[in-house]
């Protein structure tokens, strides 16, 4: 029953429209700040910035919530934390 709730179109559609306003509004930003305004001297952990976008996402589809993850500012340290958290309330 679950998988034909989550095949249905406005499911699919709900989703992939909060993908791309997230690629739209944080993720092509984030590289073109890293990119052109700091002129491509830093590296970009390419992992740590898809971990996070992945994360943001799926916060954002499942409880309608944002943090902002893919700023370069939030610590790793707390991100790991409010990871483990939404795990475990998704787990629950």
């Amino acid at each position: 029953m679950a998988s034909l709730t989550l095949n249905s179109i406005a499911i699919r559609s709900y989703a992939f429209s909060i993908v791309v306003g997230e690629i739209n509004c944080c993720l092509l930003p984030l590289f073109f700040v890293v990119v052109v305004e700091v002129g491509g001297g830093d590296v970009l952990d390419l992992q740590d910035m898809f971990r996070r976008f992945a994360f943001e996402t799926i916060r954002k589809i499942s409880f309608r919530l944002t943090r902002d993850c893919l700023e370069l500012s939030m610590m790793m340290a707390e991100f790991a934390a409010m990871f483990d958290t939404t795990s475990l309330l998704l787990a629950w």
